[in-house]
């Protein structure tokens, strides 16, 4: 098997999935060596054919432990874009805080998140391994614009995230499938929101908001739906007791959110919820388009709140997916020259926000303040 006693840098878990893909290409362009892992060896030998290093692969089972520590022995960095991470993830960081390799995901999964943290920060404190997840699209781009928002304010008591993301121009399904799996189980999860300093569950669509966004968009409506980003920024900004996040929605769904979407939620949890999901594993198509991935516009605004005070800061640009492969190969280069404390990290707490967001300015991305 192609790369089997190879010595890598960087292994890329589930190196062939639509986000995989995207953050091999980044490594490649940056020259980093790196070896594919994943389920399939003829995907594995095309995808490898595709870079001029031609990089070795070797098979991956994300659900076996043995199997994953195969993949990933001998690696400094661990880079797992095979979800959903709530189903395969748990194997995924034993298996790489056994081989003392850094780690790093591109999950959205609060629940994944939470007992990552819950269970195996201590370890990874002790054997000084980084883990970060969420670097990625979400939540990296929110967790470092937090950081700034927090050294402007000198500690907000309350911050508000609201995404507002829409779907290229040529249609075509608007997120990937491995997002679609994860969605239906962010969906049963429920809302991860910070209320007075403690974590809280709340119902889909349960808290609406009049978010400010500047320029064109102006004020919009938004709902409560499952998002992480509380959780990243909790941790380096502790005087923030109250952390939400909301998205954008149409004003039929503003009003009809809270029972609509929890109908959703409780028909996944009947025999269509499995079906479901065979079909998208089976039929969906893999992710968007090129180039209506491209054309993916953003934008997300965090307001922070400390007595009278509000500041606001925007954060603008396209192609989240394409993005999440930059951000992931920005945490990939960070964590190869690591020296910092071992723990459950988030992306600010790796990363220098300010240098992170000028890496990011050449892809269009914008931050302005309020």
């Amino acid at each position: 098997m192609s790369g089997s006693q190879s010595k890598p840098d960087v292994v890329v878990l589930g190196a062939t999935g639509y986000t995989g893909k995207l953050v091999c290409n980044e490594l490649a362009k940056a020259e980093i060596p790196f070896v594919l892992a994943g389920r399939d060896p003829s995907k594995l030998h095309s995808l490898s054919a595709m870079f001029r290093a031609k990089p070795d692969f070797r098979i991956f089972d994300a659900t076996s432990e043995t199997s994953t520590r195969d993949a990933i022995g001998g690696a400094r960095v661990v880079i797992n874009c095979a979800g959903p991470f709530n189903e395969m993830g748990e194997p995924v960081v034993r298996a790489t805080l056994a081989a003392k390799a850094h780690y790093l995901d591109t999950t959205g999964e609060h629940s994944f998140m939470r007992m990552v943290d819950d269970k195996y920060n201590a370890q990874a404190v002790r054997d000084g391994v980084a883990i970060i997840n969420a670097m990625a699209f979400e939540y990296a781009l929110a967790d470092c614009a937090a950081e700034l928002l927090n050294r402007k304010m000198e500690g907000p008591e309350k911050i508000a995230l609201t995404y507002a993301v829409k779907a290229g121009s040529e249609g075509g399904p608007g997120v990937s499938r491995g997002t679609m799996l994860s969605m239906m189980g962010m969906l049963k999860a429920g809302v991860l929101a910070r209320v007075n300093g403690q974590w809280v569950t709340e119902g889909l669509a349960e808290h609406t908001w009049q978010a400010q966004f500047p320029g064109p968009l102006g004020m919009r409506q938004a709902i409560s739906m499952p998002g992480a980003d509380a959780i990243p920024i909790a941790r380096h900004v502790p005087s923030a007791k109250d952390i939400r996040v909301y998205f954008i929605a149409s004003p039929w769904l503003v009003k009809t959110g809270k029972y609509a979407i929890p109908a959703v939620k409780a028909l996944l949890s009947t025999p269509v919820g499995p079906l479901a999901k065979l079909w998208v594993r089976r039929a969906a198509p893999p992710g968007p388009r090129e180039q209506a991935r491209k054309e993916t516009p953003f934008s997300i605004l965090l307001e922070g709140f400390k007595g009278e005070r509000r500041n606001s800061l925007l954060v603008e640009g396209r192609d989240p997916y394409g993005l999440t492969g930059v951000i992931a190969r920005i945490g990939a280069q960070r964590l190869l020259e690591w020296n910092g404390p071992g723990g459950v990290l988030s992306p600010s707490q790796v990363v220098d926000p300010e240098a992170f967001f000028r890496q990011l300015e050449p892809k269009g991305v914008k931050l302005v303040y309020v």
